[in-house]
């Protein structure tokens, strides 16, 4: 991921460190026009707690599913969850959150940022319901 120079978004940051400390799991989506800072911004975030952040492409859901696993691998020190071949969405989050390593401390979460998340949709429209269950 390219770091540019992060220059006043503190009101931004602010905001998703209050969803964070928040008590309950929520889902955010960041949108807006393109090249204003969107990633970068995520990318400062993640640098303050636990999480990952995966690009999605438009090579559809297998490889999609293929490189997610591959940085939750790296979150989780596992190399082996990377091996593992999941089929679908559904599959492979379920084995991120059953990890015996990805329990967050007590208070904490763990932020997954899903970059072009459109992407995800073009090649299958039922993948939002499943990130929503």
């Amino acid at each position: 991921m390219i770091q540019h120079s992060f220059v006043d978004r503190e009101s931004e940051l602010q905001f998703l460190t209050d969803r964070y400390r928040s008590p309950v799991p929520e889902c955010l989506i960041l949108y807006g026009r393109r090249r204003v800072g969107k990633t970068t911004l995520l990318a400062q975030f993640l640098q303050t707690v636990p999480g990952f952040y995966f690009l999605a492409s438009e090579e559809g859901t297998a490889r999609n599913v293929q490189d997610f696993s591959h940085y939750a691998g790296e979150y989780l020190n596992d190399p082996d969850f990377e091996r593992s071949r999941y089929p679908d969405w559904e599959t492979v989050i379920k084995a991120l959150v059953r990890h015996r390593n990805f329990s967050p401390s007590q208070g904490e979460k763990v932020v997954i940022v899903i970059d072009e998340f459109p992407y995800l949709i073009a090649r299958d429209r039922a993948t939002p319901s499943v990130f929503q269950k």
